[in-house]
């Protein structure tokens, strides 16, 4: 038992350490202004268009996540400030010694999660915040309400009836939420696995390439796969399929585990083969 305590605290401490590396560098906190103004103008944009609907909150705040909140940008923000995954800290070493290359491991990837939980959570807190001024704090769908008046058809309803039907607006916002997060995550695991193969900007651009593929190259789908960016957000995954939004949005999800799995895989191999470095002025 007390061995187990000491792997499982050798893996918060080495990730610990590389997670507040990343937070308190400049790099991140200037990622984070960018975010936080990205957020700013959508949230300001989505104000002008519902201005006099007295929308809710709660489904307000679940719009913008249905959409990723500009999700390409803030992706390609949050994509430079890991561009050294796993961050070169010389004080690894002798973690190295306490532990294994599997509980390094281990430590790398609870770091690449508390990360993205960082970058979701500055979103979320950023739209809730943003679209205050432009909101009544009620509870329940005011879709419905409109809809069942005659004000607006089905058709013109912001939110899908899908979601409506089936969730309330804080059930939707995580709903809306798990898709971006995967995608983060995905992206954090392929630039890591590209560093341990010693290629981490290859890593970056090839992500990059995912990411702009459709607006550098005018390509919206390769060999009938569509960009990974189609499967961030509900919008994407949902949108085109009536009727079937939850059996498209699960084959995501499904797709999402299987991608993750076969990283991990490999990530768990190759750690056992290569010489890990952590001088800042080398590179693996």
């Amino acid at each position: 038992m007390s061995k187990n305590k000491g792997r499982v605290r050798a893996i918060h401490v080495m990730a610990q350490a590389n997670f507040e590396s990343w937070m308190y560098s400049s790099r991140t906190c200037f990622m984070f202004l960018f975010v936080t103004a990205f957020c700013y103008v959508v949230c300001g944009n989505h104000a002008q268009a519902i201005q006099g609907l007295n929308m809710h909150w709660g489904e307000t705040l679940f719009y913008i996540l249905y959409n990723g909140c500009n999700i390409t940008m803030t992706s390609i923000l949050f994509l430079i400030t890991i561009s050294e995954i796993p961050q070169r800290m010389g004080y690894q070493y002798n973690m190295l010694i306490r532990s294994n290359r599997i509980d390094w491991l281990y430590s790398q990837l609870l770091y690449c999660v508390w990360m993205v939980l960082a970058m979701t959570l500055l979103v979320v807190f950023c739209a809730s915040v943003f679209v205050l001024p432009s909101v009544i704090f009620k509870s329940g769908w005011s879709e419905d309400l409109r809809i069942a008046q005659g004000i607006i058809t089905e058709e013109e309803a912001l939110v899908p009836s899908f979601i409506r039907q089936n969730f309330t607006p804080f059930s939707a916002c995580l709903y809306a939420l798990l898709p971006m997060f995967l995608f983060w995550i995905t992206m954090v695991s392929v630039v890591l696995v590209f560093s341990l193969f010693g290629a981490p900007v290859i890593g970056l651009v090839f992500y990059a390439l995912m990411l702009m593929g459709n607006v550098v190259f005018m390509v919206e789908m390769i060999a009938g796969i569509p960009m990974p960016i189609y499967y961030a957000t509900l919008n994407n995954i949902t949108v085109g399929w009536p009727e079937k939004e939850f059996v498209k949005y699960n084959q995501a999800m499904v797709g999402y585990v299987v991608v993750l799995l076969t990283l991990f895989i490999i990530m768990f191999f190759r750690v056992k083969r290569i010489d890990l470095e952590f001088d800042s002025a080398r590179r693996m």
